[in-house]
């Protein structure tokens, strides 16, 4: 069912002022409840949002401004002695629905009130990216998930086995997203840099150049100085058809996607031990790509996550950082956390969220839905 995204706005405020005479200030989890209802889908809330956070009602933008922030990581627990960066993602469907609110965002963005600057900042980026900074951390801005899905895989927001961002309309509305965001973060020292597209999988190899052109301008209209990270096509895997368009371009990190295949042990699949010849395969793999790197990842299938898998998938990730190291590589992990096969860490399954989703996540999984 569509609806309108600035629809019932007025009875959203009263509804809000009348919360505000009752309770003296202070916000329910029902009201949490309804504003996040705002957030889904993200487009069709982001305009009421904006109106919210511009009222006149200081209450109303105190709980909105709330609202958002609760948006946010606890960024603090992804410092570590040993990183420096950490790769927010963002999704281009989030630009698209407000290119026509654009205005305002940025009327909020200029506001001379420093609460009201920090909650259209979130509005844009849907991070507070200064509580990194404390920590110590730069952020790379990612932008993960485009219109139409960028790749033909199933973690890039389509419903399909096509990947239909590669039609003009869809990545212009992806380039004006990356303007807007380097328009608000250019002299920001804690921001490491921008990451134009994740994984991209253009067929036919003369898209995507044309498209890291537009979002190489788009920036650099706003932001000179940060770096900019291309990644390779296909999966972030091949630069062959890049050829000289470093040329036109400057300041940039080209990034590429290491994962093995060694760190999925099903049950057809030889056990990694570390051998010559395995770790030859693994370097013959790392070496068709290696110019630049971004990334690597250690995956598994099946749902165990017992010792041998465990001690399997750090034998893998051993020698590769082994071949990094000599190669004087820089390199990241991902992922920090998730609920599943990936994450450094990963909650507990009696916590109260997993609980709560145990069997949607069971569903999930027995389907297939992220295959």
């Amino acid at each position: 069912m569509a609806h309108s995204p600035v629809l019932g706005l007025s009875a959203v405020k009263s509804q809000y002022r009348r919360n505000d005479s009752r309770q003296a200030g202070r916000a329910d989890d029902s009201e949490l409840k309804q504003a996040a209802e705002f957030r889904d889908p993200v487009g069709s809330g982001i305009p009421q949002i904006i109106a919210l956070l511009s009222d006149s009602n200081p209450l109303v933008l105190l709980r909105m401004s709330m609202i958002i922030a609760l948006l946010n990581d606890k960024d603090k627990e992804a410092r570590h002695p040993g990183s420096r960066a950490l790769r927010t993602s963002r999704s281009a469907e989030y630009f698209e629905p407000i290119r026509d609110a654009m205005p305002q965002i940025v009327e909020l963005l200029n506001s001379s009130d420093k609460r009201t600057r920090s909650a259209g900042a979130s509005l844009v980026a849907m991070v507070n990216l200064s509580k990194q900074a404390k920590h110590g951390i730069y952020t790379i801005l990612d932008l993960y998930t485009a219109p139409g899905g960028q790749k033909t895989d199933w973690h890039s927001d389509r419903g399909g086995h096509i990947a239909n961002f590669w039609n003009p309309k869809s990545s212009k509305t992806a380039s004006f997203g990356s303007g807007e965001l380097a328009r608000h973060y250019d002299h920001q020292k804690h921001i490491a840099g921008y990451n134009a597209l994740n994984e991209p999988t253009d067929a036919q190899h003369i898209r995507i150049i044309p498209f890291y052109d537009a979002v190489h301008t788009a920036l650099r209209t706003f932001d000179p100085d940060h770096a900019i990270f291309f990644d390779g096509n296909t999966l972030a895997s091949d630069f062959s058809h890049f050829c000289d368009a470093h040329k036109r371009w400057n300041n940039n990190v080209y990034s590429i996607r290491d994962y093995s295949s060694f760190g999925f042990p099903g049950a057809k699949a030889q056990e990694y031990v570390g051998s010559e010849e395995q770790k030859r395969r693994l370097r013959q793999s790392y070496e068709k790509k290696r110019e630049w790197m971004d990334e690597r990842g250690s995956c598994h299938e099946g749902d165990a996550m017992d010792s041998a898998i465990i001690k399997t998938r750090c034998r893998v990730l051993k020698d590769q950082l082994d071949i990094y190291k000599k190669d004087r590589l820089r390199w990241s992990i991902w992922l920090y956390k998730d609920m599943g096969f990936q994450g450094m860490i990963h909650p507990s399954p009696s916590t109260p969220y997993m609980t709560h989703f145990s069997t949607f996540l069971a569903n999930k999984h027995r389907l297939s839905i992220n295959a």
